[in-house]
Formats: C-alpha cells, sequence, structure tokens
C-alpha cells in the first residue's frame, strides 16, 4: 500500500486549463499515465484513464489512501480541466479527496490546498463562484501557514481566488489581490516570467468585468503582443486573449474589428486542425453575437447551429453551455418573428437550467 502525498502544484487557469506536473519517481504507472495525458492536453483520454487508477486503487485494497486522494483529485482535475461537464461526482470527488487528506495528514497540511482548489475552480467553472470563495481562501490561509506568505505556491493559490472573485462581482477584493500577487511576483520572479503576462492578464478582465471597456480593450492589445511573442500564434492562450480583445471591442461598437478578431482565432484553430473543443465553439458563439449586431442573421444562425453541435458533441444536448447557445437562438428566432420557433428553443434552455440549477 502506497501512502505517499504527490503535490499537484495547479497552476492558473488562464486558458481553460490547470496543469498536471510530470509524475515523481515512486508514481505508479496509472497515476504517471493520467498525468502525461493531462500534461500533453489530452483531458477527455486523462478522465478516462484517471477513472481506470481509482478503480485500480479501490481495487487492490488501497481505498481509503492518499493514493485514493490523488487518483480523485486527478479525477476532478482532468474533468473540469477539459471537458467542463460540472457533474455532481466531480466535486463529490473532490471533496472525497479533502475528507481523505484531512484524516490522513491532518487540518493543516499544505497538501489540503490541493482539493480545495479543485473544490474552488468546480464551483467557479459551474458559474457559482461565490461557493468556492471560502475553499479558495482556506487554500491561501493553509499554504501560507505551511510555507510562509511569500512561497510561490501561496501565489497559485491566490491566482485562483483573484479570478473567482472576479467571477463573484467582489471587485475591490479582486483588486487588493491583484496587488498582493504584484509584490509577491516582485519578490520572487525575474521581470520576464510568464506569471507578470498572466497578471496583466487578470488585470485586463478585472477592468472588463468593471465595465471600463476601452481600458480593458488597451490592456488585451499588450496582453496578446506578449502571449504572441512569448508563445507564438497558434498557441491556445494567445488565440483565448484575441477572443477576449474582440469582446472588448463588441462591447464598445467595434463590430468589424470584432469580427476580424473572431475568424482570426477560427482560422489558426482550423489551421491546428483543432476544431472540436470548447474554445472553437465559444468563439463560433461570440461571432454569431457580432453577425446578428451587424444584421447578418443567416451568418449568425449557422454560427450558432455550428457553436451548439460541437457544444452537444463535447458535453451532451444537456450541457449548460449547450443552454446559453439555445438561448441566443431563440433570440435571433424571436428577432426574425419566428415566436413558434424562439418559443421551443427556450424552453429547451429553461428544462436544461432547470435540471442543472432547480426550479428556482
Amino acid at each position: 500500500m502506497m501512502l505517499r502525498a504527490a503535490a499537484i502544484v495547479l497552476l492558473g487557469m488562464l486558458l481553460g486549463g490547470a496543469v498536471a506536473p510530470a509524475a515523481e519517481p515512486s508514481a505508479s504507472p496509472g497515476e504517471a499515465r493520467v498525468r502525461e495525458l493531462m500534461t500533453s492536453g489530452q483531458y477527455r483520454e486523462a478522465r478516462e484513464a484517471a477513472l481506470e487508477y481509482l478503480d485500480e486503487v479501490r481495487a487492490a485494497g488501497d481505498g481509503g489512501t492518499l493514493d485514493e486522494a490523488v487518483a480523485l483529485e486527478l479525477l476532478s482535475q482532468a474533468t473540469v480541466t477539459g471537458i467542463r461537464v460540472i457533474e455532481g461526482e466531480t466535486l463529490e470527488a473532490a471533496e472525497r479527496a479533502l475528507e481523505l487528506r484531512e484524516s490522513l495528514q491532518g487540518p493543516d497540511h499544505n497538501d489540503l490546498a490541493i482539493p480545495l482548489l479543485l473544490i474552488g475552480i468546480i464551483h467557479r467553472v459551474s458559474g457559482h463562484p461565490a461557493d468556492g470563495l471560502d475553499a479558495l481562501t482556506r487554500a491561501v490561509e493553509v499554504r501560507e501557514a505551511a510555507l510562509g506568505p511569500d512561497n510561490m505556491q501561496v501565489a497559485v493559490a491566490l491566482d485562483h481566488l483573484g479570478d473567482t472573485l472576479v467571477d463573484a462581482g467582489q471587485y475591490d477584493e479582486a483588486t487588493t489581490n491583484l496587488e498582493r500577487r504584484g509584490r509577491l511576483y516582485e519578490n520572487n520572479l525575474e521581470p520576464g516570467n510568464p506569471k507578470w503576462i498572466a497578471l496583466e492578464d487578470d488585470r485586463a478582465m478585472l477592468a472588463f468585468r468593471k465595465g471600463r471597456y476601452a481600458e480593458a480593450r488597451d490592456a488585451f492589445e499588450r496582453v496578446a503582443v506578449m502571449k504572441r511573442d512569448a508563445l507564438g500564434p497558434e498557441h491556445p492562450r494567445y488565440l483565448r486573449t484575441l477572443g477576449n480583445l474582440a469582446i472588448q471591442e463588441m462591447q464598445l461598437g467595434e463590430y468589424t474589428a470584432a469580427r476580424t478578431r473572431y475568424e482570426e482565432v477560427l482560422a489558426a484553430w482550423e489551421l491546428k486542425g483543432e476544431t472540436e473543443n470548447r474554445g472553437y465553439a465559444s468563439t463560433l458563439h461570440n461571432l454569431g453575437i457580432v453577425l446578428k449586431k451587424t444584421g447578418d442573421y443567416a451568418g449568425a444562425r449557422e454560427a450558432y447551429g455550428r457553436a451548439l453541435a460541437i457544444k452537444e458533441r463535447l458535453a451532451g444536448a444537456g450541457s449548460t453551455d449547450a443552454a446559453l447557445t439555445l438561448v441566443t437562438l431563440g433570440g435571433l428566432a424571436e428577432q426574425e418573428g419566428d415566436y413558434s420557433d424562439a418559443w421551443s428553443l427556450y424552453e429547451r434552455a429553461r428544462r436544461i437550467q432547470e435540471e442543472a440549477l432547480g426550479p428556482d
């Protein structure tokens, strides 16, 4: 029986994913396989491998151990990072991992931050960021107590807490978080470290959430240049920033510029041969919004339809992500006077939301 804590360093979810490092030399083949798949971005395959690893651990009589906690954490991480289907079992797996670590390692061990971060991330991605704040705050406190306030693992926890504060609308607290992270980076990082880019990205996002669209547009333009130079023009992180820049242009009524940005992002995904992913689907959805704004209803309907088909293939017809596109399709049908179709689309979206969130 392996009683070993394998620390998972969760990096910022700037592009939709935490990154798992390579497995430790003592890791089992099952654990090493999951980490390898996540490192290469194969999250759906990583989820299946994590399920197999969890079964392997339990079949070997290693349930109730740190190995089970690691397997549960890897399962949660692979699911929330790559698939973004926030099933009840994903949160339950992270919460069970936390229970195991607390019982085996005590309430103050640094590794408790692993499931705590996952719990916070799951709540955030599932659309309930405020529900994740307690777990993320505790993760920061655990790491501070174990490692000291200037340790870079504390910065990782602060990154996630800051993103979640923004999503929860707690902008004053998010600003304080950014300032603290900036001071921590100054004490630990060289000027060219990629984490500085991430910090500037977060500043831009905070400006957007505050409704300062011109400020956010200029900030995202600077971040886009930094990411293109550091990562290349086809890297997903650069493409995500182009999408964020296009959102600011939409908000400012710069629809031609926004359309050009979205088409550039789609072309990059297509050149890479990667069109079955959430980033591609989201870009199609947002392109549909631009086309609708400029009166190209046929183009908008096509973009929405393609986005919906990809979302349903990725996450199922009952996913909340699919429901978002159903609502926009309903709005387009309503604007065109097709009230029967609009009602049908709205009703489909309502049933999905009710199933996911409850009737109230």
